[in-house]
């Protein structure tokens, strides 16, 4: 069972799936700001080098250009409440909290903030398309509401330290030309060490994680104002082609397009 929603910078969804398959649920990242509010099921979730246990009524805040995945354990049916949302819906007085807030907040199963998910469906049934600002209203009462919340960490599993080590180099480092070699060099291990580790803790290659990583990036440039070379200058693409094509296979327009909606 499957609902979607979509209103003005925002798009919300329940699903219900029996006997889950791990292929329906692919590793990425994007612009934007995802809740997940996980209600049954037999599940960790990654988000970037660090591992969650899933427990019913747990939520999960996944922030812009943060690399996450669903990760199932069983065949037990998966049940959540998902909204991905863009920094237009935030009220600029709430980004800082939810820039910097935990990543999953432990709720009870009577919490009023459960209770919201479930608002913009009956929104969109009476109000059609005059719910959109009260759908938009919905997600900030969810922001202020769990940011009166204490974080879980105690079913929270670490990657390892060397993936941990790649992570935190990448993303200080997505100004420059990164590759392989010069990576396995400044941390001072071997490149197969490095990627195996790598592709067992995040089900990805580094090489993918930082053409993800830099193309996000340049989005963030771009909407921003840069102009498209630069942008694709500051985030260390050694020529213009490579950029483009990779934009175009991440994001399905070519970013000459992008700018020219924007």
């Amino acid at each position: 069972m499957e609902y979607i929603v979509k209103a003005t910078n925002a798009e919300l969804g329940f699903n219900i799936i029996e006997n889950p398959s791990q292929k329906n649920y692919y590793k990425h990242c994007h612009t934007g700001f995802e809740f997940l509010l996980f209600l049954e099921g037999d599940a960790e979730y990654v988000i970037e080098d660090r591992k969650f246990s899933l427990m019913p009524y747990d939520l999960i805040i996944i922030k812009p250009s943060q690399y996450h995945y669903l990760s199932i354990r069983s065949k037990k049916t998966y049940s959540r409440f998902v909204m991905n949302f863009q920094k237009e819906c935030v009220p600029e007085i709430l980004m800082e909290y939810l820039m910097n807030c935990p990543s999953v907040i432990k709720l009870d199963k009577e919490d009023e903030l459960i209770s919201l998910f479930s608002k913009p469906y009956r929104y969109l049934n009476e109000f059609k398309q005059n719910s959109l600002p009260l759908i938009n209203s919905v997600i900030t009462q969810i922001i202020c509401l769990s940011a009166q919340k204490k974080s879980e960490e105690k079913h929270l599993l670490k990657t390892s330290p060397l993936t941990s080590l790649v992570i935190k180099y990448v993303n200080e480092n997505l100004n420059q030309s990164l590759n392989l070699d010069n990576i396995a060099k400044k941390l001072f291990v071997s490149k197969s060490y490095m990627c195996h580790t790598f592709i067992k803790d995040m089900q990805i290659t580094v090489m993918q994680y930082v053409r993800n990583k830099k193309i996000l990036l340049a989005e963030n440039l771009i909407s921003s104002g840069e102009s498209l070379s630069d942008a694709a200058t500051k985030c260390g693409f050694d020529d213009y082609s490579t950029f483009y094509r990779l934009y175009k296979k991440i994001f399905g327009i070519a970013p000459s397009k992008y700018k020219t909606e924007i």
